[in-house]
């Protein structure tokens, strides 16, 4: 029951009260058993830098106590166990150095004291949460879990565990579930997907029910199976059913197991299926944008890498001059062309990217040293207001993961409807040059 998993939350972190994320991360990766739960506890609290922190929660926390007129805002589990009036005799917060030394009292219980002298009046506990800018795919695997987990791993047929390794990795519907659709499409075996041709799932599905009787995965409800409608090559009747671990802490366990040939093959093709569903995003952002595609798609400030020579000492020597190997830009994009001015007050671009035949993608931190940075592989761009029709690649580097994805996703838009244009125009061309044919033919049988 919820309610006896929280006390057991509070009596290993030694806190009144938990908060609704905390307890979220349990529901998740934990299901309710005392052991996984005692296991994640221990682990989010004795884990350098620890994820927990304590606190003493007011009202306007999303787990904290109040008075009549703020129980609503509670969540379902919290709400139960108040009384009409909150109490107002609350315990002070409790100092790290004194987790697990106290004997812990559990907000199920006897931890609310009397009813407050006024309505409205703020109430307070000590309480137990995450640290800030937690996210809940990095949560630390607990070492008896990962055991247990893995045991259970082991019992599996071969294609069982290739099927959940595939699913590990398998883009998310939500933070969570993953669609079968998409699952089939990244599937690294293409033997077990078709048979003479015809597209043949049968013993991939008769392996996740085995698993889902195995109690390892567990179908949840898809009201809008593959909604970003992308065109999968493979399809079966369980497309848009949509699966879950019922185990947190098993994916982060598979990734763990899998070979180093398994992980390039499944992630080049979840590379793939994300291109697609991003290109869908895409046009459908263009579809909106309704012919506002000529103005600026986007504008703010990016550092890109000074480009590098071959002349050692000269490049040390322009590099101590101007300050490193990164200058900050005012970039501005449109269809056409990402160009580049020292300032915001600038009219005069010193660098001009053309997105004609250009690509761009994300660049590995591993390779430029830096975090949040894309790639453009430009066929043509123009600097000091001369034009060079070869290929030259650009970093450029964001200030946040946001930020990033946000110049990404636009450039890649720009790039594609730069070609886009491109073959309207040359189909435009064509039928003008047919229509003049006919036309000059009509004219000479004609005379």
């Amino acid at each position: 029951p919820p309610e006896e998993v929280e006390e057991l939350m509070c009596e290993r972190l030694g806190a009144n009260m938990v908060s609704d994320q905390l307890f979220k991360l349990v529901e998740d990766y934990c299901l309710g058993f005392p052991e996984a739960v005692s296991n994640l506890m221990t682990t989010l609290r004795n884990v350098s830098p620890p994820l927990i922190e304590y606190a003493e929660m007011e009202a306007e926390d999303d787990f904290a106590l109040s008075s009549p007129s703020a129980k609503e805002g509670l969540s379902p589990r919290l709400s139960e166990t108040l009384e009409p009036a909150a109490a107002s005799s609350m315990p002070q917060s409790i100092p790290a150095s004194l987790v697990g030394a106290r004997t812990p009292t559990s907000i199920i219980g006897d931890s609310i004291g009397a009813a407050a002298d006024q309505p409205g009046e703020i109430l307070s506990q000590s309480g137990a949460k995450l640290v800030e800018g937690f996210r809940f795919e990095e949560c630390p695997l607990p070492l008896t879990a990962a055991k247990q987990l893995a045991a259970r791993i082991d019992r599996c047929t071969s294609l069982q565990q290739l099927v959940l390794k595939t699913a590990a990795l398998c883009p998310r519907r939500s933070r969570e579930d993953f669609l079968w659709g998409h699952f089939l499409n990244i599937f690294p075996a293409d033997g077990w997907l078709k048979i003479g041709g015809e597209v043949d799932t049968s013993e991939l599905c008769a392996a996740r029910r085995e698993l889902e009787e195995a109690g390892i995965l567990i179908e949840v409800r898809s009201e809008h199976g593959n909604p970003h409608g992308v065109d999968l090559k493979y399809t079966d009747a369980d497309s848009d059913r949509a699966f879950r671990f019922i185990y947190g802490h098993m994916p982060a366990v598979l990734r763990q197991r899998m070979l180093r040939w398994q992980v390039e093959s499944v992630s080049s093709r979840v590379r793939k299926l994300k291109e697609k569903i991003d290109a869908v995003l895409r046009r459908r952002m263009m579809e909106r944008m309704n012919g506002a595609m000529t103005n600026e798609l986007a504008q703010g400030e990016l550092q890109i890498q000074r480009d590098s020579t071959n002349r050692v000492m000269l490049r040390k020597l322009k590099r101590q001059i101007q300050g490193g190997d990164w200058k900050v830009r005012h970039c501005r994009l449109s269809v056409q062309s990402l160009s580049m001015f020292k300032d915001r007050g600038s009219e005069n671009p010193t660098q001009v990217i053309f997105m004609d035949g250009a690509r761009c993608e994300l660049e590995p931190p591993d390779v430029v040293k830096k975090d949040f940075c894309l790639r453009i592989d430009a066929q043509s761009w123009e600097k000091d207001g001369r034009r060079n029709d070869y290929m030259r690649s650009f970093v450029l580097h964001a200030a946040g993961a946001e930020e990033v994805q946000h110049w990404e996703q636009m450039i890649k838009l720009a790039i594609e409807q730069n070609a886009a244009g491109r073959r309207t125009a040359k189909r435009k061309g064509k039928l003008a040059r047919a229509e003049s044919g006919e036309g000059a033919e009509g004219g000479a049988a004609g005379d």
